[in-house]
Order: structure tokens, then C-alpha cells, then sequence
């Protein structure tokens, strides 16, 4: 006959079952492996154990998170996780490391692939995807991303076990070896405020977390973090799992059988067993393998058939987009400008207006790979200006200095609305950093100063800024010369003439490096041009015409002195990475700039210059 009640299956309480204190062997070791396993065939080979990849580059480990994350929402799904919008998993993005992924607000989890995660930055712009996201999603998830630089991975759903348990307002009870994941690692959130909507109740929620790895949040659900998805959303499975053997416990010890709590002794020694990312990680591998086998890897595929119809929610609102690969950003505004960045030398090689007109000249034989300077587009030229001179503190350096051909680091975007409107993002501001830290070994015993620049590149619908700051992170002054080398793409030089530069005095580079003043009204380009001139005033623009059609103005500040450059015939042939030949006749070159004469910078202090064109 089956049993009906508690006591057909146990034994009552009044028949108590002896125990005895067993002390700890002192053959134990003192910090246990947190993976244990039998590692050797009888050759003595040693057989591998799995563990988090080693990526050649960003962009495949965030295709691996990618991956994890869309697997985590099926697996997820097989043990009933979901519950309508409600429920999300976000993933750091490892290269934009202000941002991540998370799911889209009407996609099922069973049905999640990798073209449908969505890239969010942490003020909830949507950068890459097709659907908005969940708000108390991002309310959550942003803040613990923030709070918490050594998680990578949050999970939150409403599970029934973890719903139920959260009610009590209490931490688990250490019961079992699969709870010992959770000694010292989990709090309880008791401030109940309805639906999660605003930042603050998300930094309130990272707050009660603390350093742990998870958190009942009363009346809710559960919440788990890791260093990866994979060891975030095994924790998620087993804190659930915990959950419902706590009430099972409770259920049983309701009912006068008494729970015998592991010992703090032993939960110290073995939590780190069971509960250490390494174990966390492995754990998750059986349940991506099941979902690979089960779907055929349907959800690493980079399309989706169905897409959930529209439901009523706001749209969000147009957003920049941004992508990174191959040490290349660029960025789209919603009105269809956008500009390029190559990170070696964080040299703008590509400006386009709406209609995908270029604006800029770059040489089809340009190096792209960091191997040499990139001829073309805008490079930036620090912290010297042509061949150093031989008794400067720069006069190692290549011409030019090292920041054009240093591998320089995206610090991410952020974007605005334009004075009186609403709606779409239309400005978009990317910034690049290069520090002494940075640089190659040869560099830095040429140049040894602690520095840091930050180089900002703003895109609008107007037309493009760049600007450089530059800080003296040392202890010691250093000099230095600024210019930002922008080659400007045009039809004909023959018909290109510059203004605003009469009456001002200018090196002639061309001849011995006389000095001379601009008599011309405008100037124009018949042979070889090669000038400097010397303090302007940055508020006047310069002025590109042809002709008498204006094409670009450049406004300036800080950068009182201005190049104008044309190779022509001989030069251009002589540079073996200007191509073609003739390329000379499409490009001038007007270069802002701080280069009579050294900036100078004491320790702690900071210089900053840029430009702004607009395009006409």
C-alpha cells in the first residue's frame, strides 16, 4: 500500500537515532581542490579537466558568452524558470565592459538564440538589437554590474521553489553538502517595494548582496552572480534546488523531526569544495552540452524565424549604434551619419555624412594593421611634431611621436540629444586612452613619462569633433607638441582654396623653413605646400572651398596653429603608402594643432585641444 503520511515513511521522532561527534581526520588537507577528480590513466597520462576557455581575441570570448548566455535561457526554460517577461540573465560584454547582453522582453526563453541577445549600455541604451528590454531588468542588472567590477553574469527569475521559500525572509540553513555553495555567500533583500523600476532599488538589491553569490529577494524570486553565465546560472539551478529541500526539511521538521545542521567546522572547510566559480563553471558544462545535443545547436544560430509580434510597450527611441571587431569602432547616429576608428593610433579613417558621402582621404596602400602609421583619415600626432629636435627630451622618438602607431584603448561611448529635441539619440562621443603603460618597451625608454591621454571623437549630424586631453600623471614636467592631421577628401585640389589666413605668419617648410606672411587672400595649390602657420585665433574658422562652393569650416580650441599640407607630384610618388599616385589631386590636408614652440605640463596638471568641422 503507498504511504499517506510522514510517518509510513519515516521513522517517528520519539525513536531517535544515536549519534556520535566524529572529529576532523588531520589527514584532510588544508585548502581541498575545488574540482576533485581521478586524473590518470594507468601510463601515468594526465587527463584534462575542463575549465573556461583562453581567447585569442575579444571578440571570439564575447561570441563564447553569447553563446552560454542563449543556452542558459533554454536551460532555464526545461526546469520552468520562466514565467511570462518576467526573468532575465544578463552577460558582461568583454569588450564593451560598460554594457551587456540580456534577453529581449517577448522572447520565450525556450526559444532564445544568439541573434536575438540585446546589447545594452549602462545608461539603457539599446547599442545592438531588434526589441526593447525588460525595465526592471536593466533596474537590477545595471546596478549590479556597476557595484560589482568582478561579476560578470546575474541571474533573476521567479521560480516556484525560490518564490515560495522567499516569503520566510530568511537565510538558508546549512542542511546539506549542496547548501555549503551558499555558506557566507547569500543574503536576503527584505524591502519588498512592488515591481523593481527605478536605479535605486537596484543599487539597494547590489547593496544587500554584498561580495556574495547570491540573494533571496522576500516575497520575490533569486538572484545569483558569477565570474561567468555558465557559473551564474548553475548557481541559480542549485540555489533553487536548495530552496526546495529547505521546505522540505521545514515540511518534515513541522512535523516533529528534528534537522541536523552541518557543523560551522565543516561547513568552513568544505563550502569552498562545492561552491568555488571554477566548480560553478564545470557544473554548468553537462547542461550546455544536453542543450547542444537536444537542439542540434539550433540556438547559437545568427537569425530567428519567428519573432514575437509587437506588444504595447514604448518603442525605445533611436539609438547610436557602436560595434567593435578587429581593432576597429564605428558608430552610426539613427540619421545615418557615422565615422571609424582604427585603435592603432585611434586614427579616424572613415566620416561619412547621411547620404554616405566621404568626407575624408585616405590612401588606398594605407597600413591598417599597427605595423606602421596609417596614412589617411585623422591621425594624431603627440607628443611631438616632424622630426623631433636633437636637443629635446623627445628627440628618440620617430617623427611625429608615438601616438599614431600605438595600439591605443576604447573607453567607450556616450550619447545626446540635441538642444530642443526629443526622441532619437543624435550625438554620439567615443573615447580612446593611451597611457605610458601602454606603450612598448622602446617607446617608453625614449619617452619615460607617466602620461594619459584621452582622445574624443564626437559624431553628430552637424559635423565631426575630435579632441585630445593630456594629464602629467608623473612626478616630473614634461614638454610636448599636439596636431591633429586630418586629411580632407576632395574633388579637385586645383580648385580648392583655404581662408582666414591672410596676414598671418607661417614657416615655409617647403623653403628651408622660412618665415613668411600669408599676403593671399585665400591659399591655393600649384606644386608642393608645406606650411605652419602661427598663431591664430581658434574662434576664427578655417575655410575649405572649391572654388566658390564652401565644403568644410574647422573651429578650434586650443590649438592656436594650423598645418597646410599637399605632397603633389614627387612626394606623393616618393611614399611608398601613398596610393595612388595622383591621390594628391583628392586630398588636402588643414591640421589643427599646438606646434610653435612646447606645451608645457607639471606633475598633476592637464592640457586639452580639438576641433570641430563642419561639413557644408
Amino acid at each position: 500500500m503507498a504511504p499517506t503520511n510522514l510517518s509510513d515513511i519515516q521513522p517517528p521522532a520519539t525513536e531517535a537515532i544515536p549519534t556520535k561527534s566524529i572529529s576532523i581526520p588531520s589527514t584532510r588537507l588544508e585548502k581541498p581542490p575545488q574540482v576533485q577528480v581521478l586524473g590518470k590513466t594507468k601510463s601515468g597520462k594526465t587527463l584534462k579537466i575542463r575549465s573556461y576557455p583562453v581567447f585569442d581575441n575579444l571578440e571570439d570570448e564575447r561570441l563564447y558568452r553569447k553563446q552560454h548566455l542563449a543556452a542558459a535561457f533554454r536551460i532555464f526554460a526545461d526546469r520552468g524558470f520562466d514565467e511570462g517577461v518576467a526573468g532575465h540573465i544578463s552577460v558582461r560584454d568583454p569588450i564593451l565592459t560598460d554594457h551587456f547582453w540580456i534577453n529581449p522582453l517577448s522572447a520565450h526563453f525556450s526559444l532564445i538564440k544568439v541573434s536575438d541577445l540585446v546589447l545594452v549600455d549602462e545608461d539603457g541604451n539599446v547599442v545592438e538589437g531588434d526589441e526593447p528590454v525588460n525595465l526592471p531588468a536593466f533596474a537590477i542588472h545595471s546596478e549590479i554590474h556597476k557595484a560589482r567590477p568582478d561579476v560578470n553574469a546575474a541571474c533573476h527569475a521567479h521560480s516556484v521553489a525560490g518564490k515560495a521559500f522567499s516569503c520566510f525572509g530568511r537565510e538558508l540553513e546549512m542542511i546539506t553538502q549542496d547548501s555549503l555553495r551558499f555558506y557566507k555567500s547569500h543574503a536576503v533583500y527584505r524591502e519588498f517595494r512592488g515591481v523593481i523600476l527605478d536605479g535605486e532599488e537596484g543599487r539597494r538589491i547590489a547593496r544587500a548582496l554584498g561580495n556574495g553569490k547570491a540573494a533571496i529577494l522576500q516575497n520575490h524570486g533569486l538572484l545569483t552572480v558569477g565570474g561567468s553565465v555558465d557559473e551564474a546560472a548553475f548557481w541559480f539551478i542549485s540555489l533553487d534546488k536548495t530552496c526546495q529541500a529547505q521546505l522540505l526539511a521545514d515540511a518534515a521538521a513541522a512535523g516533529g523531526y528534528k534537522k541536523i545542521l552541518i557543523s560551522e567546522e565543516e561547513a568552513e572547510y568544505s563550502a569552498p569544495q562545492v561552491g568555488g566559480p571554477e566548480k560553478g563553471w564545470l557544473a554548468f558544462q553537462p547542461y550546455y552540452d544536453e542543450q547542444v545535443a537536444k537542439t542540434k545547436g539550433e540556438f547559437l544560430l545568427m537569425d530567428r524565424s519567428k519573432k514575437p509580434a509587437a506588444i504595447g510597450v514604448t518603442a525605445t527611441p533611436p539609438q547610436p549604434t557602436i560595434s567593435l571587431a578587429n581593432n576597429v569602432v564605428q558608430a552610426t547616429l539613427p540619421s545615418g551619419e557615422s565615422v571609424t576608428v582604427n585603435l592603432n593610433g585611434a586614427t579616424v579613417t572613415s566620416w561619412k555624412t547621411a547620404s554616405g558621402t566621404e568626407k575624408l582621404w585616405l590612401s588606398e596602400a594605407a597600413v591598417l594593421d599597427g605595423s606602421k602609421p596609417i596614412r589617411g583619415g585623422i591621425p594624431v600626432v603627440f607628443p611631438v611634431f616632424g622630426p623631433p629636435p636633437s636637443d629635446h627630451a623627445t628627440s628618440s622618438l620617430p617623427q611625429h611621436g608615438f601616438a599614431r602607431s600605438s595600439l591605443w584603448e576604447f573607453l567607450g561611448k556616450s550619447s545626446s540629444e540635441s538642444a530642443g529635441r526629443t526622441g532619437a539619440d543624435d550625438t554620439v562621443k567615443l573615447d580612446f586612452g593611451l597611457s605610458a603603460g601602454l606603450l612598448s618597451d622602446d617607446s617608453k625608454s625614449k619617452w619615460p613619462y607617466e602620461f594619459g591621454l584621452v582622445y574624443s571623437v564626437t559624431l553628430s549630424p552637424e559635423g565631426l569633433g575630435t579632441s585630445l586631453q593630456v594629464r602629467n600623471q608623473g612626478e616630473k614636467s614634461f614638454e610636448f607638441q599636439v596636431l591633429l592631421h586630418t586629411y580632407f577628401g576632395v574633388e579637385d585640389i586645383s580648385q580648392i582654396h583655404v581662408k582666414n589666413l591672410q596676414g598671418k605668419t607661417y614657416i615655409d617648410k617647403v623653403q628651408n623653413a622660412s618665415t613668411h606672411t600669408e599676403s593671399n587672400p585665400t591659399v591655393q595649390f600649384s606644386s608642393e605646400t608645406d606650411r605652419v602657420y602661427k598663431e591664430l585665433d581658434p574662434s576664427v574658422p578655417l575655410v575649405i572651398s572649391s572654388g566658390d562652393k564652401e565644403l568644410f569650416s574647422i573651429t578650434r580650441e586650443g590649438l592656436n596653429d594650423a598645418v597646410v599640407w599637399n605632397p603633389w607630384i614627387e612626394k606623393a610618388k616618393g611614399m611608398g603608402d601613398f596610393s595612388p599616385d595622383d591621390g594628391f589631386k583628392k586630398m588636402v590636408c588643414v591640421e589643427a594643432g599646438a606646434v610653435n614652440g612646447w606645451q608645457v605640463l607639471e606633475a598633476g596638471e592637464s592640457w586639452e585641444g580639438g576641433q570641430f568641422i563642419k561639413s557644408k
